[in-house]
């Protein structure tokens, strides 16, 4: 009974929050003076900052701002920022997307956003919801934090009460409205700096904006007296565009080497060995920098990780949003997760029953290659299927919370569909930008767990060419790229001049290839002089006519 009552609570809580927005209308300010925000909160958007600052007519930027949250973030308020932002920064490519959920307070977002936020690999998050416990509050930013390297911007709450517009900062004597007081000014705030996001209190100059303007709080609202007007949001794009707009006092860092992103160009200190490039490097991310200009038949590549394959690395797979539970926008499946290395795969979960008394939903699960997978319960706290390739919390279902919230039936034999995606790629082929003063990258890998890597990158056929660096993105601040020396290096045989002759030696235990190299500068170029060998009783010498003074060898390993 605890259960079904804390579910039907939940769900009023988000139907409040609900709100299905119609075709933006814009609309104009009155009377404002424009705020400058504190610049330690500026400083939590650094990297941004000095990446819209960099970009110029001969070199394009390319900058993805994702918005998140729920109804209120909904918006077009957002659309009226884009456009500020692109006039403003008119050499950036902005790449946008809004992913808020309407109706989800900051519990349910907290398991969503492992889906929506790192995945689309943002440059910057514009973030806002609701919500009753500063736990929920923690547990999403810390999601985000652990998971993505982006800047956050995490805006405060407008102004929704008379009450509100003339409130006090000062909580000794608490009231009503102090909730309001104690998010917006001392929590929320506190909170937000501690995940190193920038705090936009929109709050303030919004009491400001009513006072000059002599207008009543509801005026800037929808009928409902929760969500904004067309003059709500043109405040609020406003009010967030003061932290983002171009400014002459930015110090402007390098925003692709610094602690959240470092690059590491290809050159005298990272160079080839032969047709393989190693490097260890610290983050959850890499991608490759191309070189600029047409190219000639460049060659394919392939990567390891640790010796290897992608799809051998387990934190390399994740899931995408599931499809709505029904006759609402909320993921039926909050979070799911793997406990075995998965499969690239789609899975359904099919319902078999849902009890409208007590809220029970039995169903189960199957994967497009896995096949049947399990049958389950939302009572059951913790689903793990047959294979262990899927597991999630019963109460991650949002089937029952979704009929709650709309009192609309799913049908019989409602389905909700998930992907299970591996998030690299197995090979790539250098793309040079399409356009003039444009560089040109591609993500190699996003892990859902930063850690370090060792990379060994390595042309399928033919001459290296075509990557300008290596980069590593970093969501703890730590991105760091160490070039490596292929460990085959240490497997230098001996040799001897015999009668002419260079007589090559090694351990009798080595299985593999002989390598030689004419000089061991630059990018050097290891060719096999002998056919594989495989056996514990190959012979461990060799004698090869002597054709070069200065020749090296070494001992190549089988590969994996």
């Amino acid at each position: 009974m605890k259960t079904r009552l804390l579910q039907v609570d939940w769900a009023i809580r988000l139907l409040a929050l609900l709100l299905v927005w119609q075709t933006p209308v814009f609309g104009q300010l009155l009377s404002y003076t424009p705020v400058d925000p504190a610049p330690q909160q500026l400083a939590y958007l650094q990297r941004s900052l000095s990446l819209l600052k960099s970009a110029t007519p001969n070199h394009r930027v390319t900058f993805r701002i994702m918005i998140y949250g729920q109804s209120i973030s909904v918006g077009p308020w957002s659309d009226m920022l884009f456009e500020k932002l692109r006039s403003s920064y008119p050499n950036v490519d902005f790449i946008t997307t809004n992913k808020a959920i309407g109706g989800f307070t900051a519990a349910p977002l907290s398991r969503a956003s492992i889906a929506d936020v790192a995945p689309w690999l943002p440059d910057l998050v514009i973030l806002h919801c609701l919500g009753n416990d500063i736990k929920d509050y923690e547990r999403l930013y810390e999601n985000i934090r652990s998971r993505s390297s982006a800047d956050v911007l995490v805006h405060a709450d407008h102004i929704q009460s008379t009450a509100q517009a003339t409130e006090s900062l000062d909580v000794s004597d608490l009231g009503p409205d102090s909730i309001w007081v104690l998010r917006n000014y001392y929590w929320l705030p506190e909170l937000a700096n501690r995940f190193r996001f920038c705090w936009a209190d929109i709050r303030t100059p919004w009491k400001q904006y009513l006072k000059d303007n002599n207008l009543q709080f509801a005026e800037l609202l929808e009928v409902d007296r929760i969500h904004c007007n067309e003059h709500g949001f043109a405040l609020t794009a406003e009010l967030i565009f003061e932290h983002l707009k171009p400014r002459s006092t930015l110090q402007v860092v390098d925003p692709f080497n610094g602690p959240l992103v470092k690059t590491q160009p290809i050159g005298r200190e990272f160079t080839w060995n032969g047709s393989e490039l190693w490097a260890t490097v610290f983050g959850n991310r890499v991608d490759v920098v191309y070189e600029d200009g047409p190219m000639a038949s460049p060659p394919t590549y392939t990567y390891a990780l640790d010796n290897k394959s992608p799809s051998e690395v387990a934190e390399l797979f994740g899931f995408d949003r599931a499809s709505p539970a029904w006759a609402i926008s909320w993921p039926g499946v909050l979070q799911v997760e793997s406990l075995e290395l998965p499969l690239e795969e789609r899975w359904t979960l099919s319902m078999d029953s849902l009890n409208y008394q007590t809220g029970e939903l039995l169903y189960h699960l199957e994967g497009s290659k896995t096949g049947f997978d399990g049958n389950g319960s939302n009572f059951t706290w913790l689903f793990k299927s047959n294979s262990g390739r899927v597991t999630f919390a019963g109460d991650s279902l949002m089937i029952n919370l979704a009929f709650l919230a709309t009192q609309q039936k799913p049908p019989a034999d409602w389905k909700i569909y998930f992907n299970c995606v591996k998030r690299a790629i197995d090979e790539f082929t250098p793309k040079p930008a399409k356009i003039a003063g444009k560089t040109s990258s591609e993500t190699l890998f996003l892990s859902s767990k930063e850690r370090s890597f060792q990379i060994r990158i390595k042309t399928k056929s033919g001459t290296p060419k075509g990557i300008q660096a290596i980069r590593v993105y970093s969501p703890g601040g730590k991105a760091d790229i160490v070039p490596g020396k292929s460990p085959l290096e240490s497997r230098r045989v001996q040799w001897k001049q015999v009668d002419g002759f260079l007589e090559i030696i090694w351990p009798e235990r080595w299985k593999g290839t002989l390598q030689t190299a004419t000089h061991l500068n630059g990018s050097i170029d290891w060719q096999p002089v002998l056919e594989p060998i495989q056996t514990e009783d190959s012979t461990n010498r060799v004698r090869i006519r002597a054709t070069e003074p200065s020749r090296f060898f070494l001992w190549k390993d089988p590969t994996p």
